[in-house]
């Protein structure tokens, strides 16, 4: 029997077709550079933001939120738009109507059209804003800094005080100080712009003569006197070393702008704030100008020196986008390192959102128990249960583990006699009380702590 044969020699290969959706297909997975927050790890961030927040109220810092999509031109006008920020960090694209659009990759230049766009400030008024959300940008991926992750800033605009500026460092020092983290506030002072520029011809000058001296490769030496600034925080040990003998930005301040770095100086050691004269110090876009700061977790037991956050004096960014001198400082700090430093650290971590757990064993008791937990939330006590679990061993270990000061435990018998047992967390004694009286009795205890 012949078979009849094609000739597939002329005809081209036919594309793999793409698995169908199912056993064989790879499940979908997070993108890289991002993270999912677990609610073990959430714990933690809960640490973190309730701070940042507590922070912002006690200092009357208004919260604003900006949209996470914010126009293109924003960013181009802010940074440049052949900066790397523009060019090889910001996700950028041309939406449905043709109008482009970025991620946000920043806080300062999405508040500062908030500001103007809702005019928060005048010649009468300044304003003190709290930014917490998400920022994104492409980019190498770094220890604790994703593609997208979270800042907290905290920005004064419209007032161009010293205090202000110490202010702000302040409040971020003190952010890290009781959440038990360690940090360095590393400072500096840019000056203003014709102090800069002054500064930059000297830079480059001392380069021009460093260079002649020293074997260096020609494309090291153009960088050198093209980016003067970035040769100042070259490692390169060439460098460095003649570095060592470089210029410093504080010598070239006008008498205004040192008078200014001067006062928060002074603040600063009124507020009991320890602070790092940085000389190398710039800040990381060139909107900032006269103060810059960063806040610096040390080398210490096998972690690594990081910077958890930075800020400075951002008036330009104003004037770059709305031609209009107003006065602005501010920080941003990175939630996502900030939390791994904490979490490094591993300090026993007790949640104490609630004074009173109620636990119960058993249908008809819980039916009474939901019954009373609305009754004390109501009545204002800060109160947790343990509705889902069975097991009354689960619910005193979920007790033991948010540190409440009392359990009240209500079973069949409790149910029956119409009373409850008062259980103390911390000496482990037992107390049966009337159910209808467990108001008076709670508010007497919480009180006198007893």
């Amino acid at each position: 029997m012949s078979v009849k044969t094609s000739n597939y020699s002329n005809k081209k290969k036919a594309a793999p077709v793409a698995p169908r959706s199912g056993r064989h297909s790879a499940p979908p997975a997070r993108l890289k550079g991002t993270k999912d927050i677990v609610p073990e790890e959430w714990r933690y961030w809960r640490l973190a933001v309730e701070k940042a927040m507590q922070l912002a109220r006690i200092y009357d810092f208004d919260r604003l939120e900006t949209p996470l999509l914010e126009p293109l031109s924003l960013f181009e006008r802010s940074f440049g738009k052949q900066s790397e920020v523009v060019q090889k960090q910001l996700y950028s694209f041309v939406d449905r109507d043709n109008e482009k659009v970025a991620l946000r990759s920043h806080l300062k230049a999405p508040l500062a059209r908030a500001v103007m766009e809702h005019t928060l400030v005048d010649e009468t008024k300044f304003a003190k804003l709290c930014m917490l959300g998400p920022v994104f940008r492409y980019d190498r991926v770094q220890s604790g800094l994703a593609r997208q992750h979270t800042q907290w800033s905290l920005d004064v605009v419209g007032n161009p005080s010293p205090i202000a500026d110490a202010l702000i460092i302040m409040i971020g020092y003190n952010f890290f100080k009781e959440l038990q983290l360690d940090v360095r506030v590393d400072i500096n002072s840019l000056g203003d712009a014709e102090c800069r520029s002054a500064y930059l011809a000297k830079l480059t000058e001392f380069y021009k003569e460093q260079t002649k001296k020293l074997k260096l490769p020609a494309d090291v030496k153009k960088q050198l006197l093209k980016h003067p600034l970035e040769g100042l925080l070259s490692t390169d040990e060439r460098i460095m070393e003649i570095n060592e003998e470089a210029p410093a930005i504080v010598d070239f301040l006008s008498e205004e702008a040192k008078n200014h770095f001067f006062a928060i100086i002074e603040h600063l050691d009124a507020f009991g704030v320890p602070y790092n004269l940085n000389a190398r110090l710039f800040g990381g876009a060139d909107y900032f100008g006269r103060t810059v700061f960063e806040f610096v977790a040390p080398e210490e037991e096998g972690r690594k020196e990081i910077v958890l956050g930075s800020g400075g004096r951002y008036d330009s960014l104003f004037a770059k986008l709305f031609n209009q001198p107003i006065s602005a400082v501010g920080f941003a700090i990175g939630l996502e390192r900030t939390v791994s430093r904490i979490r490094s650290l591993e300090l026993p971590l007790q949640e104490s959102g609630a004074d009173i757990y109620l636990a119960q064993l058993g249908d008809g008791p819980r039916q009474k128990a939901l019954a009373m937990f609305e009754e004390l939330r109501k009545a204002g006590f800060k109160v947790s249960q343990g509705f889902l679990h069975a097991a009354l061993k689960h619910q005193l270990e979920e007790a033991q583990r948010m540190n409440v000061r009392y359990t009240l435990i209500l079973g069949q018998k409790e149910l029956m006699d119409g009373t409850i047992i008062i259980r103390d967390m911390e000496s482990g004694a037992q107390e049966v009380v009337d159910a209808k009286k467990i108001i008076h009795e709670l508010e007497k205890r919480l009180t006198s702590g007893k």
